[in-house]
Parts: structure tokens; sequence; C-alpha cells
């Protein structure tokens, strides 16, 4: 079988085995941060850091990892985004596109993994179609300044036997490094 045609199976195995309240990353692509489920949320971060876009330097977002896990032949990670837009009220809906600064560029477009010790870079999957594994930048996912977003991006697991990676979410922001993998 390819590794394509794995990763689909992965993805039907993911979507229909998940044992949690929690939605797995494929039923999640598409829903909204708003309801219960974001109230229950943990806030528990492994590591943070507040950047900001260097064409407004006004508008700050705290980035937040809360994990990055192995579940068999993927590996999720989970960040919490939360915006402190100067020029935006604090009412206002600012959208993840909008949070990081990405405009139209799909989240995870420009997210890598980077595993420096083995010189692999791994990319968020994608399938035929081209819709990515990760949580929708539309005005869907959206928060008001100071409340966080709940977000996800969907690697391969790694190849090598390997306990961290350095995570870029984009070119202009500092790297978070080596954040811990969990199996």
């Amino acid at each position: 079988m390819s590794r394509g045609a794995c990763l689909v199976v992965a993805a039907l195995l993911l979507t229909g085995c998940s044992g949690s309240d929690e939605p797995s990353p494929v039923q999640g692509a598409d829903q909204t941060n708003s309801g219960a489920a974001v109230a229950e949320r943990s806030t528990e971060v492994i590591v943070e850091q507040t950047v900001a876009d260097p064409a407004a330097p006004d508008d700050q977002v705290t980035i937040g990892v809360q994990s990055l896990t192995v579940e068999g032949t993927t590996m999720v990670l989970r960040l919490i985004v939360t915006p402190d837009f100067a020029v935006t009220s604090d009412s206002e809906e600012i959208s993840l596109a909008d949070a990081l600064g990405t405009g139209a560029l799909r989240f995870g477009v420009t997210l890598r993994l980077l595993d420096r010790e083995n010189l692999k870079e791994y990319s968020v999957i994608h399938d035929i179609a081209g819709q990515r594994w990760a949580s929708d930048n539309s005005d869907e996912v959206s928060s008001t300044n100071g409340e966080p977003m709940y977000v996800f991006a969907v690697f391969a697991a790694p190849e090598d036997d390997i306990d961290s990676v350095d995570v870029l979410l984009r070119e202009v922001w500092p790297e978070f490094s080596d954040v811990p993998i969990t199996r």
C-alpha cells in the first residue's frame, strides 16, 4: 500500500475511533471555537511566545503549544492562539488568519516541524483535493482580544526515533525549539 493510501486509511480510523469527547483532527477541521466544549478546554501549554506581524507591530498574538502527540501514523500539534490587537475593539471578532497574519493562506501552509538532527521537515498533511488537515483559518475559527482559539494541525509521524522537533509557524517569527513529542 502506498504512503498516501496509508494516510487516507489513518484519517478514516481517526474519524471513526476518537474514543473521547474531543473531536478527532479531521472532524475538527471545520468546527468553530464556540460552544460548551471551549469552556471545558485546558489552557495549559508546554511553551508559549508573544509575537507580532512586522507590518502591524501593535497587533500581538500569544501562541502556546499544548501538545505534539503521535497517534499511530500521524502526529497532532495542538496550539492555543490568543490575539491582543491594539487597533481592534475587545468585542470585535478576530479570525485565525488575521491572528496569524496569514491572510488568504490556509493555516498550515507555512507551518513546519523541523527535525534538525536527521535533516527532515514535516509539513501539514493534505488530501488529494488539497484540503489541509488543520484548523480552518476562515472566520469559522475566531475569537476576541484576550480570548483563546484552540487549533490543530496533523503531520505524518516522525520517521526516526526522535523526542522533540522545532516548530516554525511563520518565517518572520522565532521558532519553538525542542518541543517534546508524546507517544
